[in-house]
């Protein structure tokens, strides 16, 4: 019996490493549980999240991240978050990957990254470090959200207040108007205002119903010569559209006028109608020296009517 007993108590005590043993197995698992929790969570998460290396050394790259830049978590892993920053900016990044590996953080910033395509991506930035018990910061976390529709409805109610002040600022000056000459300079201004072009001018339909400059803006003599009289629309149009002209060289233009209008170093512009209930009378025309979109429109045709027409009811 004492045998057994000893040989029991022999078991017991070669129990205890299976018992550690598992101890250290219970231990374990829920801290791999948390880490998959983890994971599915950043996996799921909305903003796109990446963690790097105190060197900039990507590690962890979320789904969100793969759906906004393109790239899959295979492409990104192991590579410099460098990749995703304008060459303009790195400079700037590598000081930001400096500090937050000291232990800064960089709470939402606005910047610019870039996609897998080449494009850029407005984003608003959070970066931060992790630490370890230490208080050693072993990784950095990049939380990135695109805010390209968020730019892209500030500039839309940002050109909405300049129309509306340039319209008031415009009519102020047309009520103090004594001559012709004083209307066609506030039309200048608030054109300049509103569209941000240097050069425009003003033609109306002579006797004859040919167009004829009647006030310009940084035109040559020459450029006008060779231009007097061009129209898009016959004298009698009904309901005469805006053409605008995002770059002369794509324009389905004569290339005798394309010729002329680059030599007076333009390359986009816009021929606005101006009417007197509903019967056209002449143009407004705006001049760009680089190709434009036009009159805001983001259209990459080379050539489009614009949502534009002068009514002087």
């Amino acid at each position: 019996m004492q045998s057994r007993n000893r040989r029991g108590s022999g078991i017991k005590g070669t129990s205890k490493p299976r018992k550690r043993s598992a101890v250290s197995h219970n231990r374990g698992a829920p801290q791999k549980d948390d880490r998959l929790a983890l994971a599915a969570i950043v996996d799921g998460a909305r903003d796109a999240l990446w963690s790097w290396t105190p060197n900039g050394t990507i590690v962890r790259w979320n789904a969100e991240a793969q759906r906004q830049f393109g790239y899959t978590s295979k492409e990104m892993v192991g590579r410099s978050l460098l990749l995703l920053v304008p060459s303009e900016l790195h400079e700037r990044a590598r000081e930001v990957i400096k500090k937050v590996a000291r232990g800064h953080w960089y709470g939402q910033y606005e910047t610019v990254r870039i996609r897998k395509d080449g494009s850029k991506v407005d984003v608003e930035l959070t970066v931060s470090p992790i630490v370890n018990n230490r208080g050693k910061v072993v990784e950095c976390l990049s939380s990135c959200r695109d805010i390209g529709e968020r730019k892209h409805i500030q500039s839309v109610l940002a050109g909405r207040v300049n129309e509306l002040t340039t319209l008031i600022r415009f009519t102020e000056s047309l009520q103090a108007a004594d001559t012709f000459q004083d209307i066609y300079t506030a039309a200048f201004e608030a054109i300049h205002d509103s569209l941000g072009c240097e050069r425009a001018s003003v033609l109306l339909f002579d006797s004859a119903k040919v167009m004829r400059f009647v006030a310009w803006r940084g035109l040559s003599d020459e450029y006008r010569r060779a231009v007097d009289g061009h129209s898009p629309w016959t004298p009698d149009a009904q309901h005469p559209e805006p053409v605008c002209i995002d770059d002369i060289d794509l324009a389905g233009q004569p290339d005798s006028l394309k010729a002329v209008v680059k030599a007076e170093d333009i390359r986009a512009l816009a021929f606005i109608p101006l009417l007197i209930k509903g019967s056209l009378i002449g143009k407004f025309m705006t001049y760009y020296r680089e190709p434009h979109p036009v009159l805001g429109r983001g259209n990459q045709a080379s050539q489009h009517n614009c949502p534009a027409t002068c009514h002087c009811d």
